[in-house]
């Protein structure tokens, strides 16, 4: 019973996730949860993307190693999959 797209996507949105987990495992060992005090280090993930809350002082650190969890490169594929990581004050900046 399930729809001819979603057979056909799945294949592709699991191994998404599986590159997503790698990424976010990663970051984690950089922005662990509440490392520079409450509300800081990795505070979203959706689908695709990882927001971190870090010191001002910090952000372009920050943009380069998120940038640099993010950017996975799979056996046997022959492309790697790139983050482009960028600073806002608020999640509509980004």
């Amino acid at each position: 019973g399930a729809k001819p797209t979603e057979v056909v996507n799945f294949p592709n949105l699991s191994t998404e996730q599986d590159i997503m987990a790698i990424a976010e495992m990663r970051a984690s060992e950089v922005f662990p949860f509440q490392k520079w005090g409450p509300g800081t280090g990795i505070v979203l993930q959706l689908h695709d993307g990882l927001y971190v809350e870090v010191p001002e002082g910090l952000a372009d650190w920050a943009v380069a190693e998120l940038s640099r969890c993010m950017t996975i490169e799979v056996p046997g594929c022959p492309v790697p999959f790139t983050c482009e990581a960028k600073a806002g004050y608020t999640l509509a900046d980004l």
